[in-house]
């Protein structure tokens, strides 16, 4: 009697295997990607508030489940409501970073702000 289990288990594992190596690679490009936004929104602190709003609103609507580029995004949009003046939304966009991170730079960042 020939068993079928022992290949069948080592075609399974090894489709894991691809299927995992294509989403961890898709996962580093989108994380790649939210990042240069956030270096750009930063990139225009003090330069263009509209700019660092722009840049930030997008980091945030791709960041998905990455929680460093939602925050890092956050504190982007807290810096501007800030130099708005609109104290408020700033308090609000800050006290929710804990919520989203436990990322302790990105939680220091709104702390100091």
């Amino acid at each position: 009697m020939i068993s079928l289990a022992k290949p069948y288990s080592q075609i399974q594992a090894l489709l894991l295997f691809v299927v995992l190596f294509f989403l961890s690679a898709c996962h580093h490009r989108h994380q790649e990607a939210v990042d240069k936004l956030n270096d750009l929104a930063y990139d225009y602190h003090y330069r263009n508030l509209d700019t660092v709003s722009y840049y930030a609103a997008e980091a945030m609507a791709q960041s998905g489940t990455y929680d460093g580029g939602k925050a890092e995004a956050l504190n982007h949009q807290a810096f501007v409501s800030i130099i708005k003046m609109q104290y408020p939304t700033a308090y609000k966009q800050l006290d929710s970073l804990v919520l989203i991170t436990d990322n302790q730079v990105e939680l220091l960042i709104g702390d100091v702000q």
